[in-house]
């Protein structure tokens, strides 16, 4: 049993390099967007797939198709998984969780190299006078890549990176975002993926003014601060001009009345 964890754990890695060095078994979609993972050891009787079984590692190995059906583990996603004419495994509406390494069995005999499948997503977070985007890469196992916003024209932003994610916020809310920012992500061996801003319906990326946890985290942002004291500045203003305006109505009207009572 220790031999063949050993295996295991070397079969592992070798997949994990192998994929992530830009090969065919390695795929980087977008959250949304469908994925064809294609079972490269079906190489007769294309029109049937019973001998076909499909297996998903995010950690432990998982069923996903077993002699060509969808297995009843994962009845969640059945409506997002089927299988093609070639018994290729078809995956609509990608989402982060499906990250992981995907292996293609026939009559339980032989398994195909492992494929590779990293999740680009995006969000989007808005205030009363700023927009912030953010892409994160999910990939299978530790992180290698790196995550970085390519921003069209000259436009003023504020970008903070971490490990696989990056976040751009703006002070201008009228801006044509979905043409403006591409997000990048670059693998170790220099490999490159961009992929447009896709941005969320109004409703789920509206936050409200709500005094929570987040809404403290948006009030630190540097240009938050800026537009606060911006709008304190005028409120300031306004409100002197107007204390000095009714001062000097009073003092107009105190004038004319004492001239009435000279006359």
């Amino acid at each position: 049993m220790a031999e063949f964890g050993r295996i295991k754990l070397f079969l592992t890695v070798i997949l994990h390099f192998t994929a992530v060095n830009g090969n065919p078994y390695s795929h980087t979609v977008k959250a949304g967007d469908e994925v064809t993972l294609i079972c490269t050891y079906k190489t007769y009787r294309p029109e049937k797939c019973e001998d076909i079984s499909w297996l998903y590692r995010p950690s432990d190995s998982v069923t996903l198709i077993g002699n060509g059906e969808i297995h009843e583990n994962v009845k969640s996603k059945s409506k997002r998984l089927s299988l093609s004419a070639n018994c290729s495994l078809v995956i609509s509406e990608v989402t982060a969780e499906d990250a992981g390494v995907y292996q293609c069995q026939e009559d339980k005999r032989r398994m195909s190299l492992g494929l590779l499948l990293s999740v680009v997503t995006f969000s989007e977070s808005v205030g009363a006078y700023w927009v912030r985007f953010s892409c994160s890469f999910r990939p299978f196992g530790e992180c290698t890549h790196t995550v970085k916003w390519l921003i069209t024209g000259n436009h003023t932003a504020s970008v903070w990176n971490s490990d696989c994610s990056s976040s751009v916020t703006f002070s201008q809310l009228d801006l044509p975002f979905e043409t403006l920012l591409k997000c990048v992500v670059t693998a170790k061996n220099g490999e490159v993926h961009m992929f447009p801003l896709s941005r969320q319906s109004p409703r789920e990326n509206t936050t409200t003014a709500a005094p929570t946890i987040q809404a403290c985290t948006e009030a630190a942002h540097p240009l938050h601060l800026v537009m606060l004291v911006v709008r304190v500045v005028e409120f300031v203003l306004i409100s002197v001009i107007t204390a000095l305006l009714i001062r000097a109505l009073g003092n107009q009207r105190q004038t004319n009345a004492n001239a009435v009572r000279r006359t």
